[in-house]
């Protein structure tokens, strides 16, 4: 009997643990964690993805929690952004502040739609 508890909760702290390793980011990530509220204010997108543009520097920002994604970015355009390097904007379950985090993801969009407009005109 003592040993099917101590392989029960084996499985269980296993399982446990397995749920709750956080995931790494990819290695070719770019984060700004010194980014305030105000530089991520959506109306600056564009201006960014423009300068990105002719600097030869684009990039594809992501955001969300468990399953983070290219906000603005349609699943066919993928095959465009595939080789373009990651930028987090807002990634992660725990959020502490939610306007940021909200002004990250309309950022992200904004940006994404950008650069993949200019890339689908290419």
């Amino acid at each position: 009997m003592k040993m099917n508890i101590f392989i029960v909760l084996v499985g269980f702290l296993a399982g446990c643990t397995i749920t709750v390793v956080p995931q790494e980011l990819p290695q070719h990530m770019l984060e700004f964690p010194e980014r305030t509220l105000a530089e991520w204010q959506p109306d600056r997108a564009v201006e960014e993805a423009m300068k990105d543009i002719r600097s030869g520097k684009i990039k594809i920002y992501i955001s969300g929690t468990t399953v983070p994604y290219s906000p603005g970015v349609k699943p066919e355009q993928y095959p465009l952004i595939a080789n373009l390097p990651n930028a987090d904007a807002g990634i992660g379950c725990l959020i502490e502040d939610s306007e940021l985090r909200k002004a990250q993801f309309e950022y992200a969009k904004e940006y994404n739609e950008y650069v993949v407009n200019h890339l689908l005109q290419k």
